[in-house]
């Protein structure tokens, strides 16, 4: 599949299907601004920029990106992790959100 429709799927995608699309999906106004920056200048990503070709940058994310490549991750409009540390509570806090947040939606989509 193409790199870019395989990161819509996704994202924007991903969102509707799981019926949250007015929340997140895309970066716009009134969504949860929930978004991670990479780094795909990383040896391990086999990714050069070329203007003539912005479909690269989808491919470097969707076929060669790892999550070694995350610098920051933005949760709602905040930086919850930047650089290797975890910010706005330790490691375990966060991981034990994430679980609640999962069951969360599996009940929605039952």
């Amino acid at each position: 599949m193409p790199a870019r429709e395989v990161f819509e799927m996704a994202t924007m995608e991903g969102a509707k299907a799981l019926g949250i699309e007015k929340d997140v999906g895309s970066l716009e106004v009134g969504k949860k601004a929930d978004f991670v920056a990479l780094n795909l200048l990383d040896s391990s990503v086999a990714w050069e920029p070329n203007e003539r070709e912005p479909q690269n940058a989808y491919s470097a994310i969707v076929y060669a990106a790892s999550p070694q490549c995350v610098r920051e991750t933005w949760i709602d409009g905040r930086s919850v992790y930047r650089n290797g540390i975890f910010r706005g509570g330790s490691e375990s806090e966060i991981v034990s959100q994430a679980i609640r947040e999962r069951k969360k939606l599996l009940a929605r989509l039952d």
